[in-house]
């Protein structure tokens, strides 16, 4: 006689779900009942359902999931059933407890909190859409520019070590008061290119005979503020209220005087050539002797 013919319902659901290695956990996922429910199938207990109807349609399930025919397990089910195992009792059992909540996989909850983020958007926006806007103040109306006064002309500030371009002129010459054989740049006292030394402390001018006739570059650079005032050529005088810091640069073909509120506040070269400081107020230089002349 066949064993599998005396077997009941119960001992042929658990031998094909360990024929196929599954645990009740993996078969109540997928069948979406609780554990409970196919332990009490495969043990025929009959009392942990709620009625005979849960049980017959737990069965037809659990059967066709393992690829068993669910007729001949019902019948067998008829022909083992006790009496009287279907009461009032279990009949009243709520239907919500047969079910086995289904647990959320990580991807189901990365987008219910995806969801979650959108909606918290989409809410944030309308508010921020939906506030009133406050007027703004109107502007008040730009003021005038204030008048300034005439001052005299300054040099910018550069590094001591960058040069400025010759500063062009564009008034007429102005005398200086003195003696008119000073401003005579043929009648000066000429020296070589670098003077052996200075004149008497008791003089206030001193003059070098240092000017090329194709324009010599003049360059002034202030370790502390003063005022100067210049003549090149026949170009107009020209004032300077100094900086600490400040260089300014010229070019002079035969003629070119200084004065100097400070003589020492100031270094002074011709041609990259440094003049030795002085207490002279001012400094005359004028062009280099003739070939003939030396």
């Amino acid at each position: 006689m066949d064993d599998t013919s005396t077997q009941g319902f119960g001992e042929k659901l658990k031998n094909r779900r360990q024929e196929r290695g599954l645990s009740l956990d993996e078969v109540a996922l997928q069948l979406r009942i609780r554990r409970q429910f196919i332990e009490a199938l495969e043990d025929e207990r009959w009392e942990a359902f709620p009625g005979e109807t849960y049980l017959k349609g737990f069965l037809r399930s659990y059967a066709e999931f393992l690829d068993l025919d669910p007729g001949e397990l019902l019948v067998n089910y008829r022909q083992r059933r006790p009496e009287g195992a279907s009461t009032a009792t279990q009949l009243r059992r709520i239907e919500t407890e047969l079910i086995e909540s289904v647990p959320l996989t990580s991807s189901t909850k990365r987008t219910l909190l995806v969801l979650l983020l959108i909606l918290l958007l989409a809410g944030l926006l309308g508010y921020w859409l939906s506030r009133p806007i406050a007027p703004q103040a109107p502007l008040e109306p730009a003021l005038p520019p204030v008048e300034q006064q005439p001052s005299v002309p300054t040099p910018p500030l550069v590094p001591a070590d960058e040069e400025q371009e010759e500063i062009p002129a564009t008034e007429p010459l102005l005398e200086e008061p003195g003696d008119p054989e000073s401003a005579d740049p043929n009648n000066q006292v000429r020296s070589p290119a670098m003077p052996p030394g200075a004149l008497g402390e008791e003089e206030s001018e001193r003059s070098f005979a240092l000017l090329r006739p194709e324009g010599s570059n003049l360059r002034v650079q202030a370790e502390r503020a003063t005022r100067l005032d210049i003549v090149l050529d026949d170009r107009p005088a020209q004032g300077y209220q100094l900086q600490a810091g400040a260089v300014v640069t010229w070019q002079a073909r035969s003629f070119a005087r200084l004065s100097v509120q400070d003589p020492q506040a100031i270094s002074l070269w011709v041609d990259q050539q440094p003049l030795p400081k002085d207490r002279r107020l001012t400094t005359t230089l004028t062009a280099l002797p003739a070939q003939g002349e030396r």
